[in-house]
């Protein structure tokens, strides 16, 4: 359906993709001799190749396999600040395309409007997106006092990448205090005591790219300050 889409609005996706040219084809599961394309875009200036997955997962090194000029990688995955910088190579989250898919689903073409409102519902059901009625809760335990003290001091959490987590989904972040961080710390209670709004979810790899995305969002005073 999205390259269906694609075909439909051309000159919307490649401007969301950053291809250059005029559009002149488009293909589903293209051959190489690698494997298959999950969707090839020729235009005027060379090929794009976006491939797409449904969970966290990075396809970057299988969409090398095939030669294009671009690359878009439409995932669950949250790239690192380095990935960001790849040359020709663009992440895009779901949500993304769902903002996408919102704007195209008011077009003036019946037959764009028609499968951007159905994808954009589709994606929304099998929570692929979020919806604006959408109250998912991301409940994780704190037992540790670092890590409670970085969620009341800094509002921040931090926690392994999982490939099939909903994270990206959810809109709120609900910390679960255990026993042993009740007991050394007065006045924080067993349970679930604070709703917190997910302001954003970046993947970091290294201290450096922590530091720098937090000076980034919250400035170079505050990193200092709570460094």
């Amino acid at each position: 359906m999205l390259g269906y889409l694609v075909a439909l609005a051309p000159e919307r996706f490649l401007k969301s993709f950053h291809f250059e040219g005029t559009v002149c084809s488009v293909s589903l599961e293209s051959n190489h001799s690698q494997g298959r394309s999950d969707i090839l875009i020729e235009t005027t200036k060379g090929i794009g190749i976006i491939e797409a997955k449904i969970d966290g997962s990075n396809p970057c090194k299988q969409s090398m396999k095939y030669p294009a000029k671009w690359r878009v990688l439409v995932t669950q995955y949250s790239p690192s600040e380095q990935e960001k910088t790849l040359k020709n190579i663009r992440y895009l989250q779901w949500h993304e395309i769902g903002e996408l898919l919102y704007q195209l689903s008011k077009s003036s073409n019946p037959k764009v409007r028609f499968v951007s409102a159905d994808l954009k519902s589709y994606l929304e059901d099998y929570h692929m997106i979020k919806t604006k009625e959408s109250v998912e809760i991301y409940a994780r335990e704190i037992n540790e006092p670092k890590t409670l003290v970085l969620f009341l001091k800094a509002q921040l959490y931090s926690c392994n990448y999982e490939k099939n987590s909903r994270l990206p989904e959810a809109l709120y972040f609900a910390p679960h205090f255990g026993q042993r961080i009740s007991k050394n710390y007065p006045g924080i209670q067993v349970g679930l005591s604070y709703i917190a709004r997910i302001e954003e979810v970046v993947n970091v790899v290294t201290w450096n790219e922590l530091v720098k995305i937090v000076r980034e969002r919250r400035g170079k005073s505050w990193l200092n300050k709570n460094k």
